[in-house]
């Protein structure tokens, strides 16, 4: 396996340790046709439109190496000239285009391509790791405060804003010392990180690795996302994971996430999905339980 990063933002080197250090990183996308060829990549995997519409527009068709494409709730984003442009071109391309959420067909239903048997379903998953739960003294939280954990990028939709001001009210009417642990970076961290633009109930940590030390050191995990992208949140996972409930918007598939909640399985680094809610799922119905198999150990 071989990472190749776009270097289209500034690297989080805590990022990279989440992956094995015998895996290498490559830079520049404008290389990745030397990189199949140099390295004999076989399948090559993207998680971003552009990313996405560079591959296939660098790479000739008659080229060794597959693509398969994770969609992440960006498509249905864009606008129907746009995808009208770059869906049909992405579909021939692909060998597969997997979705996490439902949502995420929307371009390939408006397009009638969403019955392909290219285009199948597997839900986020994320390995077990050993959880300590961080001391909420390190956090400045008295072990009696009632303790919320918000992770995502610090971006507005991802509702930093909203989770202070609902923190604020809440404190205001129970009377109850509720804190919150803002965990991400990006322009809301920046701009939260200005003198006075917090009140002191508010904790700003910037990246973190461990993440499920923090929510299992809280009492509740929040998600009061706006972000019109989001599918299949990998923070649900992780607070579920430690233990600790979680409120969330109802966005892309949260609310089934929550639903079934009990399907989660200490003993196994899997997510598993599976009955009602997925039968519904259009034109994927067949597809979904073959796929959620895959992330089985």
């Amino acid at each position: 396996m071989t990472f190749l990063s776009c270097e289209c933002l500034p690297r989080e080197d805590g990022v990279r340790t989440l992956l094995s250090p015998d895996i290498p990183i490559l830079t520049g996308i404008h290389n990745i046709g030397d990189v199949v060829k140099q390295f004999g990549i076989d399948i090559i995997h993207s998680h971003h439109g552009w990313v996405d519409s560079a591959v296939i527009r660098s790479l000739s068709p008659r080229g060794p190496a597959r693509i398969v494409v994770s969609m992440h709730g960006m498509y249905e984003l864009m606008e129907p000239i746009d995808q009208d442009a770059l869906v049909p071109r992405l579909f021939s391309r692909s060998s597969a285009l997997v979705f996490t959420s439902r949502k995420n067909l929307g371009p390939f239903e408006r397009l009638g391509l969403a019955d392909s048997p290219k285009i199948l379903g597997i839900p986020n998953a994320l390995p077990e790791v050993p959880i300590t739960p961080v001391d909420r003294g390190e956090l400045g939280a008295p072990a009696d405060a009632f303790v919320m954990c918000l992770v995502s990028r610090a971006l507005p939709e991802k509702g930093w804003a909203e989770a202070i001001e609902a923190v604020e009210r809440a404190r205001a009417k129970s009377q109850r010392d509720i804190r919150l642990l803002l965990i991400g970076e990006g322009p809301e961290f920046d701009r939260l990180s200005q003198p006075g633009a917090i009140g002191d109930f508010v904790r700003l940590l910037g990246f973190r690795k461990n993440l499920r030390d923090y929510f299992a050191a809280s009492d509740l995990g929040f998600l009061p996302s706006r972000f019109k992208g989001e599918s299949f949140p990998l923070t649900l996972i992780d607070c579920l994971a430690a233990g600790t409930p979680f409120l969330v918007s109802n966005v892309g598939e949260t609310r089934s996430m929550l639903a079934r909640a009990v399907n989660w399985r200490a003993k196994h680094s899997i997510w598993t999905i599976g009955g009602c809610p997925w039968r519904k799922w259009p034109t994927s119905s067949p597809r979904w339980p073959r796929a959620a198999l895959t992330m089985r150990r």
